[in-house]
C-alpha cells in the first residue's frame, strides 16, 4: 500500500489513491484486516486475478470473492478511484457536497453522482451508544413548502412539508467562549436530528428514546407530545405563548435549526421529504464530529466496506422517518 504523503491533505490523498490497484489494496486491507481468509474453506492464501483485479481467488478451493462484494460498492462498474474521490469530496468540505459538483468534477452523469453520494451517506450512521446527556433542548420544526389552510399548527397536511425533531446539548460557556451563543452563557455540545412521521407522542418519544440518555434534563416548550408517563429523564416544559418566544426559551436548538436549513438550501438547493432523512443523517454525523473532519474520509470508506449492499431502487425509495416502531433514521 502506498505510504501516506506529508504536506497537503489533497496532494497526499491524490498520491495515495492514484490508481485502481491502490484502491483495491486499501479495500482488501479493510475487508481482511488480519489478512485474507477464504470464507468457504478458511485458507489464508489467495491470488488476485489479472483479468478482474478486484477479485481474489482462494489458493486452495478456488473460491472467488471481490473486495466490493456485499458492500455499498457491490457490483459497481465505476472505477474505484472515482468512488474514493467522491467519498473524499463528501468528507472534506464541512458544507457537504452536491451531486452536481461531483458530477462535474468526476465527469459523471448527474444521476450516477447522485446515487453514489446517497449510498455513501448510508455509511454516516452514529452508534446507538452516542446518546445526549446533561441539559438538552428539544424541539421540532418544519422543512419544505408552506402549508395551506388545512395544515396549520403541527399538521403535515401539505405533502411538501416535513417535520424535523432535534435535540441539542446545552453546555456552560467557558471563559474563552463567553458570553456564549447569543449572550446566553451557553454553547452547543452534541446534537441529534431526525425526520419524524408526526408530532404525536409516539413519533416524538421514539426520537427521544434513541437520542437521550437516562437522567437527561430535557427542556421543551409546552407541547403535549413531550409528556409521557414513566419516561426516564427529567422534563422541564415552558409554555411559550407567543410563537416569537420560542427562540428565547430554546435558543440553541433554534439556532441549529436555522443552520441546518441554510445548509440544506445552500448546498443542495432544497431537499424533498422522501430523501430528507439521508441528509439529516449526514448533518448529524458531521455536526458531532466537526472538530475531527479530517478523519471522516477513512470512516466513510471503512463503513462502506462493512455496510450491506443497497440497490438503486432502494436508494430511490428514500429512507423511513421515525414513527412509533422505528428508531433513528437509517
Amino acid at each position: 500500500m502506498a505510504k501516506r504523503s506529508k504536506g497537503s491533505p489533497l496532494i497526499g490523498f491524490q498520491q495515495r489513491f492514484a490508481t485502481e490497484q491502490a484502491c483495491i489494496e486499501h479495500l482488501a486491507g479493510l475487508r481482511w484486516p488480519a489478512g485474507y481468509k477464504c470464507r468457504k474453506c478458511g485458507c489464508d492464501k489467495a491470488y488476485q486475478l489479472k483479468v478482474e483485479p478486484r477479485v481474489f481467488m482462494c489458493a486452495h478451493c478456488n473460491f472467488q470473492e471481490s473486495v466490493t462484494a456485499g458492500t455499498l460498492l457491490h457490483r459497481t462498474k465505476l472505477p474505484l478511484v472515482k468512488w474514493f474521490w467522491a467519498a473524499y469530496m463528501l468528507a472534506q468540505d464541512k458544507r457537504g457536497v452536491s451531486a452536481m459538483h461531483v458530477s462535474r468534477e468526476l465527469n459523471l452523469r448527474y444521476a450516477t453522482a447522485w446515487t453514489m453520494l446517497h449510498k455513501l451517506r448510508r455509511a454516516l450512521v452514529d452508534n446507538g451508544d452516542d446518546l445526549l446527556g446533561g441539559v438538552v433542548e428539544v424541539d421540532e420544526t418544519y422543512y419544505g413548502g408552506k402549508g395551506g389552510p388545512g395544515s396549520a399548527g403541527r399538521s403535515l397536511a401539505n405533502h411538501n412539508k416535513a417535520l424535523i425533531a432535534m435535540a441539542v446539548e446545552r453546555k456552560p460557556a467557558r471563559k474563552d467562549q463567553a458570553p456564549g451563543i447569543k449572550k446566553t452563557g451557553f454553547v452547543v455540545g452534541s446534537a441529534k436530528v431526525a425526520m419524524i412521521a408526526s408530532a404525536a407522542s409516539g413519533s416524538i418519544h421514539a426520537f427521544l428514546r434513541d437520542s437521550l440518555s437516562p437522567g437527561t434534563n430535557m427542556l421543551t416548550d409546552g407541547w403535549s407530545g413531550y409528556f409521557t408517563p414513566g419516561q426516564n429523564f427529567k422534563h422541564e416544559p415552558t409554555v411559550q405563548g407567543n410563537p416569537a418566544n420560542a427562540k428565547r426559551i430554546l435558543p440553541l436548538v433554534h439556532l441549529q435549526f436555522s443552520n441546518l436549513k441554510s445548509w440544506l438550501n445552500g448546498t443542495f438547493h432544497g431537499v424533498s421529504p422522501k430523501h430528507l432523512p439521508a441528509y439529516l443523517q449526514e448533518w448529524n454525523y458531521r455536526f458531532n464530529r466537526r472538530a475531527i473532519i479530517t478523519d471522516l474520509f477513512q470512516y466513510i470508506i471503512k463503513r462502506a466496506v462493512r455496510s450491506v449492499a443497497i440497490t438503486y431502487s432502494e436508494v430511490a425509495r428514500g429512507m423511513t422517518p421515525i414513527n412509533a416502531l422505528h428508531g433513528l433514521c437509517g
